[in-house]
């Protein structure tokens, strides 16, 4: 997986350029910093900065930036998620990831019981007569 930050093809796009942008934040982020940031030329971003070129940004396009599109991500097309017995994605979660695996029909009990609207269903019901103590 990929991050870049796309802030040139953003300017590009709609027709803007650094030193404008840098002028727009009025001084809360530096010109080189700016300009470094249009190049690509950054691995670490301050949020602060990232706070201001948000600001500067909206006013300029007259309508609000969202931090996604100062950015590109390219996913691992090869990179499969582990899942559960549930068929579900594990979350990282050693309660959550336990009952997924230790309960594989999980999810299909959750769905039935939204189903049935009111009806509210024990434990006993969802995981079985002795699961818990």
């Amino acid at each position: 997986m990929a991050v870049r930050l796309a802030l040139n093809s953003f300017l590009k796009a709609n027709g803007l350029t650094a030193y404008k942008l840098h002028k727009q934040t009025q001084g809360e982020v530096g010109r080189a910093s700016i300009f470094a940031l249009a190049r690509g030329d950054v691995k670490h971003i301050d949020l602060n900065s990232l706070y201001h070129i948000l600001n500067a940004l909206s006013v300029l396009l007259d309508r609000p930036v969202q931090l996604q599109e100062l950015f590109e991500v390219e996913l691992d097309p090869n990179r499969k998620l582990k899942l559960s017995r549930a068929g579900a994605p594990y979350t990282g979660t050693p309660e959550t990831d336990e009952l997924y695996d230790a309960f594989p029909d999980i999810l299909d009990r959750f769905k039935a019981a939204e189903q049935e609207e009111g009806e509210f269903l024990s434990h006993e019901d969802l995981f079985g007569e002795g699961a818990f103590p």
